[in-house]
């Protein structure tokens, strides 16, 4: 039998922990991905041995920046992308305010979206995805969800 560890959110798996929950994990478009395990997709072992540093050293943690209305935003030092996490309690309201496309991915509760030309709900484990030049998308509801959109400027 395994042992099972609770995590925080921030907090790093160990070996041979069990891990449960959600991971959320924006990528860059690249057509260079090595794969090192967890997928049923090519592992490239052998490369992933040769360019492999093991050096230990502290991890790079991007700290997020907590809005007035409990909307953390997660800034990247990349181009491609920005990610937010979303609380919404009961008689509240949030805007995500970006001019790219977005996903937004409910992981506890539900959450509702609203930009000027469309409204969705989603609960736990749905998502929504929100194309470009919807203008605002104003967030409600009783849950946590997680806000993925492109690195465009006037985001906030």
């Amino acid at each position: 039998r395994r042992a099972m560890t609770r995590r925080h959110p921030g907090c790093r798996a160990k070996p041979g922990d069990e891990v449960r929950g959600v991971a959320v994990e924006p990528q860059a478009n690249a057509d260079n991905t090595l794969r090192g395990g967890l997928t049923e997709k090519h592992v490239g072992t052998e490369e992933l041995l040769r360019i492999l540093d093991t050096t230990e050293r502290p991890p790079h943690r991007v700290a997020p920046l907590v809005r007035p209305d409990g909307i953390e935003l997660y800034l990247p030092p990349v181009p491609d992308f920005r990610l937010a996490r979303v609380t919404a309690a009961a008689g509240t309201r949030g805007t995500l305010r970006g001019d790219g496309p977005s996903v937004l991915f409910c992981v506890e509760g539900r959450i509702t979206a609203r930009t000027v030309s469309a409204r969705a709900a989603v609960r736990s484990g749905e998502s929504v995805f929100v194309p470009a030049g919807q203008g605002p998308i104003e967030v409600s509801g009783e849950g946590v969800a997680f806000w993925a959109t492109t690195n465009v400027d006037g985001m906030a």
